[in-house]
């Protein structure tokens, strides 16, 4: 199967926050692109009080992937990286720091929350996949799975916008201070060879994806 089958929304955030495959284009809050700030080609700088702001779409109750390249200047301090955190409507983020330095899935509708084994570190590319499938959250940590939870949870909002690099609870907070690259959303799980695939032995890739996910033995 290939990685764009599924495929809804995609940010490659060469020179703007563009959805290359759907209709929710960002509005950047001063962010920087430049190829220091990317994993392939450009990405987009976030210097503590930056945020991209893509609009509004529903995770639902079904199967998804959530997949994106990091870094950040101290992994200690407690970032959001993608949510729907939102005055109103609480229903999810993905943030670095909350536990020791560790990337999180947090769970606000009934704190089916996913804390992955793994440690991040200082200034250093990190590749993240977030699936469910059949009602199971797993967390990849540079194609490497970091744990399981269970979750059934209907992110069903569609009134609220997702960011990316900062929260809007209660007035911005939780800034970035780093940098994001190729954000991917999938409405469904992808199996552990196509994260393999994206996450190209550490050199990542970019949309559009090959036709096909097979790979060719010689």
């Amino acid at each position: 199967m290939s990685l764009n089958t599924g495929l809804i929304h995609y940010y490659k955030l060469e020179s703007s926050s563009v959805d290359s495959v759907g209709s929710n284009n960002g509005t950047d809050t001063t962010i920087t692109y430049s190829g220091a700030n990317g994993k392939v080609n450009n990405g987009a700088g976030f210097g503590g009080t930056s945020f991209i702001d893509i609009g509004n779409f529903a995770l639902g109750s079904g199967d998804f992937t959530i997949a994106f390249w990091f870094k950040t200047t101290n992994v200690t301090v407690l970032q959001q990286l993608i949510g729907k955190d939102v005055s109103g409507k609480r229903e999810y983020t993905i943030t670095i720091g909350a536990t020791s330095g560790k990337v999180s899935f947090l769970d606000f509708i009934s704190s089916n929350n996913i804390i992955s084994s793994i440690s991040s570190v200082n200034n250093t590319w990190e590749h993240i996949c977030i699936t469910r499938i059949s009602n199971l959250l797993e967390i990849f940590n540079n194609n490497v799975s970091g744990g399981t939870a269970a979750n059934s949870k209907n992110y069903a909002d569609t009134t609220k916008p997702i960011q990316f690099g900062a929260r809007e609870f209660v007035g911005f907070r939780g800034f970035l201070t780093g940098a994001m690259d190729e954000i991917g959303f999938w409405n469904r799980g992808l199996t552990s060879s196509e994260i393999t695939e994206l996450y190209n032995s550490g050199t990542g890739l970019t949309y559009p994806f090959p036709s096909s996910s097979m790979l060719i033995m010689f």
